[in-house]
């Protein structure tokens, strides 16, 4: 360390923090920004530890930014003794002995090497944003450290910490605290007006006023969400740009000599636009106004695809004062708040750790390998993990995150159905990529395509370059085909329309490139075979390999929801729109690739609108991972045909590739018919009264004596007569073709049914061989009844049960109205037949009125006899 360095406030407890970690394996340090703890600490161990000290950032910039810090501290160049690595870049040496990387970097290092043989000490920087990343680190450290690592050093550092559960978690470890000065910073919040106008507007507005306002005499740092908003900006503040006053863009791309100019000593006065990179990771000397727009581009995961996602939210209060902060360090300053006092006091105090919210399909392989391999490592260690966990989770992630990327990575062939890692899941694992990308690029190999498949990785990862919200232009058979074909137009600079130039974001082309580019030099292919062509059956089963759960059919290609937008099924159950940006739109089956959530949707089917996605012909859906494809049959009761119908299906999922009506009869349509009965009885007859009659029929038999097995047709015997009826058929139709009384006879037995009949018999014969129904009901004698006519020739009151009971004779007008109820026949021909004769005969003279009606013959019998003669 270079001693003409200025003091820093971390200064003076680096002697006791080395002597501590000569007697400790972890400390925890906290630091208030611009302490020094990044830039500091590390290269002040490098003379203690004959190994490497690895530090771990949150962020790209940060990382490269504080190597290039140190080094030039160091009088070094980056690369000698200090270095760095990132994500598709590193400068170091043989000589390199801090290395700062990013979080998501140590992840890789531990599966290379699982025991870390040549790093003596890890560093955790800014623990306090809490990415997945840094709980990952921690954990993996201080598993190497109660296992085969006992001499690896671990520090963790942050501007602010609660370190009362990490002290918990790490209970050997002694907490430093370096307060540095803080001077008082005055708050500014925006009025209601202000908030009206767009971000840039703002910008400048407050950064105008701050130059000149006496609170602020020297640099202004402006936060701002991303790298657009930055360029906006800047563009916005040109006209400052001049021989007092220089603009700085603090971004991830930022040249080694632009670099240098925002950190080094100057008379003009900086604009720094940056974003949350400046909170804590970077220090800027001369700071004394502080520009605070509220949001950032905070980590969270497609639910849809699982990918990763930074998307624009507001900052949690903890993050505000670290902004604000920044304007105090050196004197007193100001900060100017783009939000009003009441957004700030209905903020969350703290960001919620990316362990509770993101997408760990990713984590989840590589810690899965990262056990796998350890263990071959612990087979002479007694190590004992707690509730079941192999790994020891600081804050262990909510079980249904797990179960889902536990299920995602068994659909993509990572994991077999007991969650253990498969060879897929190991080649998986070596890409840096969603593993949903990993499988992709492995198809894409094994199809001889894995330059096509790296650009194709590359459109899904940056999320396509056609500018959102516009409807598509053109009806095609997949976004991606669709976009690839525009992306070789724009690469290859063939001449385009202007409307379709329009539609081309080309700051999200060149991403697409960039990261195609690099993967390209990561495989040793050449970038220019990304452009050739493919064909649509092999895009289509390197798509499917990566996104077998998200099969999708269109409920009705013939018709359209009221918001004008096709409906889809999801293989996995539930529905979504199609949205109008996508140039799918005739496709039966799909691949969804990305897709929009809304939260106002009026309903769970909607909330979800597929944007990008890719038709797929059913006959390849075959090739997707066991478990997908299976057939199935389904019975159910159409009510319109009131029958039951059976379909044979081939599914997807639960998305319908194929059916076919089932025509053989068996034991499903009956019981479907069997509980549709039941459920509208006495449909399909017009009424039970049949069981009824039976019923009351066999009281009467058991009254007089008589000893039968008949049921009563309650409970299970009424269960036992829907089967009868039901046997065999499957409509109510079918069952029409026999009367209730038929199906109820046939489960009568001979003897029974004998006996019934010869004692109270459904019917009798009167007069010269006329059947009449024997109507029996509760409470009421056995009764008959007929026109008056039909009873010529009867003499005696018909009896039934052996003749010990008579029948109550109902006598009817020709009109069929009663006109004589009585028990007895022969005393009514006596003495009331010719009463009834005169009144009636007059009514209708052309019937038969005979003076002596028990000999006379009744006119059917006598009409019946004229035709035969």
């Amino acid at each position: 360390m270079q001693n003409n360095l200025p003091p820093l406030p971390i200064d003076e407890l680096i002697p006791s923090i080395i002597e501590n970690l000569k007697s400790s394996s972890s400390l925890i340090l906290q630091a208030t920004p611009g302490a020094g703890k990044t830039t500091r600490v590390p290269p002040a161990l490098m003379e203690i530890f004959e190994g490497k000290i690895l530090v771990l950032e949150p962020r790209r910039l940060a990382t490269k930014l504080s190597a290039e810090r140190v080094a030039q501290e160091l009088n070094e160049k980056c690369g000698e003794r200090i270095g760095y690595q990132v994500r598709f870049d590193k400068l170091e040496s043989g000589k390199t002995k801090v290395k700062y990387i990013t979080e998501g970097i140590f992840s890789r290092l531990v599966l290379s090497d699982p025991t870390l043989s040549e790093i003596s000490c890890v560093i955790i920087d800014e623990f306090h944003e809490r990415h997945i990343h840094t709980d990952i680190a921690l954990m993996l450290v201080k598993l190497l450290q109660n296992t085969i690592r006992p001499d690896l050093k671990l520090i963790v550092m942050s501007a602010t910490l609660e370190t009362k559960n990490l002290q918990t978690y790490l209970p050997q470890a002694k907490v430093f605290l370096s307060e540095g000065k803080a001077y008082p910073v005055t708050f500014e919040y925006a009025k209601n007006d202000e908030l009206k106008k767009q971000l840039p507007f703002q910008i400048t507005e407050a950064v105008e006023n701050l130059m000149k306002n006496s609170l602020c005499p020297g640099h202004i740092l402006v936060f701002l969400p991303g790298i657009q908003e930055i360029r906006k900006c800047a563009d916005a503040l040109k006209h400052l740009n001049n021989n007092n006053c220089e603009i700085f863009q603090l971004k991830a791309d930022l040249p080694i000599q632009e670099q240098q100019k925002i950190f080094s000593q100057t008379q003009k006065r900086k604009i720094i636009l940056s974003t949350n990179v400046a909170e804590t990771s970077v220090t800027i000397d001369g700071v004394t106004g502080v520009i605070d727009s509220g949001v950032a581009k905070i980590a969270g995961h497609a639910s849809w695809s699982g990918l990763p996602t930074l998307d624009t939210l507001p900052i949690s209060q903890a993050s505000c004062i670290q902004r604000a902060g920044r304007a105090g360090r050196t004197q007193p300053g100001i900060a100017k708040r783009l939000y009003t006092q009441l957004d700030f006091n209905m903020r969350a105090a703290f960001q919620k750790p990316e362990i509770q919210r993101v997408d760990l399909s990713q984590a989840l392989l590589e810690l899965k390998i990262m056990e796998q391999n350890l263990k071959s490592h612990f087979i002479h260690k007694n190590y004992n993990s707690t509730n079941n966990d192999f790994f020891p989770w600081f804050e262990k992630p909510p079980q249904n995150i797990l179960q889902s990327c536990s299920n995602l990575l068994r659909y993509l062939g990572a994991f077999d159905e007991n969650s253990n890692i498969t060879e897929c899941g190991i080649e998986m694992a070596k890409y840096p990529l969603h593993p949903r990308l990993s499988r992709i690029l492995i198809e894409s190999k094994k199809r001889n395509s894995l330059a096509q498949g790296i650009l194709i990785v590359s459109f899904i990862n940056e999320g396509m370059f056609m500018r959102r919200g516009i409807d598509a232009p053109d009806i095609a058979h997949s976004d991606i085909a669709y976009q690839l074909e525009l992306f070789k137009m724009v690469h290859t600079k063939v001449e385009l329309s202007h409307f379709k130039k329009d539609l081309i974001d080309m700051a999200a082309f060149k991403r697409i490139e960039t990261l195609a580019r690099q993967l390209c030099s990561l495989h040793s292919v050449p970038f220019h075979i990304c452009l050739e062509p493919l064909s649509e059956e092999t895009l289509s089963l390197i798509l499917l390999s990566g996104y077998s759960d998200r099969v999708c059919q269109i409920r009705n290609q013939s018709k359209k929801n009221i918001s004008g937008r096709r409906e889809l099924n999801l293989c996995l159950g539930g529905g979504a729109l199609l949205s109008p940006t996508s140039v799918v739109q005739d496709s039966e089956f799909l691949l969804a690739i990305d897709a929009e959530e809304s939260a106002t949707a009026l309903s769970q089917s909607h909330s979800t609108q597929i944007r990008i996605c890719h038709g797929i012909e059913k006959d390849l859906l075959i090739a997707a991972p066991d478990g997908f494809i299976q057939d199935a049959e389904e019975y159910f009761w159409d009510n319109e045909q009131e029958r039951v119908r059976g379909l044979q299906k081939i599914l997807y999922g639960k998305v319908i590739l194929e059916e076919q009506q089932i025509r053989e009869q068996n034991s499903q349509f009956e019981n479907i018919l069997i509980k549709q009965v039941m459920s509208s009885w006495p449909k399909p007859f017009d009424d039970d009264k049949a069981l009824q009659y039976l019923g009351t029929r066999t009281l009467l038999a058991k009254k007089a004596g008589c000893i039968l097995n008949i049921p009563n047709f309650t409970g299970e015997d009424f269960e036992l007569l829907l089967c009868h009826i039901c046997e065999g058929k499957k409509s109510f139709d079918e069952i029409l073709e026999k009367e209730l009384d038929d199906y109820i006879e046939e489960l009568l037995n001979y003897e029974d049914k004998k006996t019934l009949s010869d004692l109270f018999p459904s019917s009798i014969t009167i007069g010269k061989g006329r059947k009449v129904k024997v109507n029996y009901e509760e409470e009421k004698p056995p009764w008959v009844a007929s026109r008056l006519q039909d009873f010529f020739g009867t003499v005696q009151t018909p009896k039934i049960c052996k003749g010990t009971i008579p029948l109550v004779v109902h006598l009817l007008a020709p009109n069929m109205q009663s006109v004589q109820v009585t028990t007895d026949l022969a005393g009514f021909w006596e003495r009331g037949y010719l009463e009834v004769k005169k009144e009636l005969s007059r009514k209708y003279p052309r019937h038969s009125w005979p003076d002596d009606p028990k000999t006379a013959e009744p006119p059917e019998y006598i009409a019946k006899r004229r035709r035969k003669s």
